[in-house]
């Protein structure tokens, strides 16, 4: 009966060590949405940090900045 109580004892402590580890993870915060800008050449909308500048304007590809040799 003994050994019954010990073993209880056991489970019993090792689910509450197992579930406070648990509640102590926390979550990684949501992404934050990306600002989305359009192409000057073309209107593609396409992510800011994806975006090639130009004098402030954004475009989707080297071949759509202005000064591209074609």
């Amino acid at each position: 009966m003994l050994k019954l109580i010990i073993i209880a004892c056991a489970v019993w402590l090792l689910y509450r060590i197992v579930r406070g580890y648990h509640h102590s993870i926390q979550p990684p915060p949501p992404a934050q949405p990306e600002r989305m800008v359009q192409c000057a050449h073309c209107g593609t909308h396409i992510p800011e940090s994806e975006s090639l500048q130009q004098a402030g304007i954004h475009y989707c590809s080297s071949a759509h900045l202005p000064d591209h040799d074609r």
